[in-house]
């Protein structure tokens, strides 16, 4: 890739990073407007075990990006699923992009591009009929 980036599925041992940039992500929103973080520490420890869970979901992924140099340090996620619609809509499998975030330092590159771009191709295989 020319922007020097490794785009991986997130594994168990990648769970803290994924918790730390999820903060940044909601502390960002904050600041322009979104719902307050929480201070309370036990629901962000919380999240540990469901991102574990998520993890081992064949309909839901988590992929990192890590730069190629010097040392595949990450730089950026992006959480997908496949959901079915339902209930007043008529059925159809849609590609749900939950959250992407990219560290400051490291934007405007293209790695949120390609972190995007994986995460389509990742649901390419899995029948979805648009991305929302």
């Amino acid at each position: 890739m020319k922007i020097g980036i490794l785009i991986k599925k997130a594994e168990s041992g990648d769970i803290e990073t994924i918790i730390k940039y999820l903060r940044y992500l909601v502390e960002e929103m904050a600041l322009t407007g979104g719902h307050q973080v929480s201070t309370d520490e036990s629901k962000w420890g919380g999240l540990y075990e469901d991102i574990l869970k998520e993890l081992s979901n064949q309909d839901h992924i988590y992929l990192l990006a890590k730069k190629a140099k010097p040392n595949l340090q990450p730089v950026g996620f992006v959480e997908a699923r496949i959901k079915t619609l339902s209930l007043v809509f008529e059925p159809k499998r849609v590609l749900h992009i939950h959250s992407l975030f990219v560290d400051k330092t490291n934007r405007r590159v293209g790695i949120g591009r390609a972190l995007l771009n994986s995460a389509i191709e990742w649901g390419q295989g899995l029948d979805y009929k648009e991305v929302e």
